[in-house]
């Protein structure tokens, strides 16, 4: 019974420590995304500090450029990032609270 218990314990620890790995990959994923829009948004106003607004043409030419498409490719990338680190987290964290309510039922 004992080495059941260690087991449990070893696994719970395991659990633990990828929890803190999800978790850090998801608030990186999250800062990420936060840098890449700032960076969109000052694109979006220097771009719009040099057009004219009264040319049509300028008009049609303020859409995101190369750099901003690829920035939003970029934080795409960064969510599902941020998704797949947060589900697993709660299926950690699933995991781990089974084993606590397991060491409780069993002292």
């Amino acid at each position: 019974r004992r080495e059941g218990l260690q087991e449990n314990q070893d696994t719970q620890n395991v659990l633990v420590e990828e929890a803190r790995s999800c978790g850090h990959a998801a608030n990186t994923a999250r800062e990420i995304i936060n840098a890449k829009k700032t960076r969109i948004e000052k694109l979006r106003m220097e771009r719009a500090m040099v057009s004219n607004p009264r040319d049509q043409e300028a008009q049609t030419a303020t859409l995101d450029g190369p750099e901003s498409a690829e920035l939003l490719h970029d934080i795409e990338e960064q969510k599902r990032a941020y998704h797949n680190s947060t589900e697993r987290l709660r299926q950690v964290k699933a995991e781990i609270d089974s084993y606590k309510r397991a060491k409780l039922q069993s002292e």
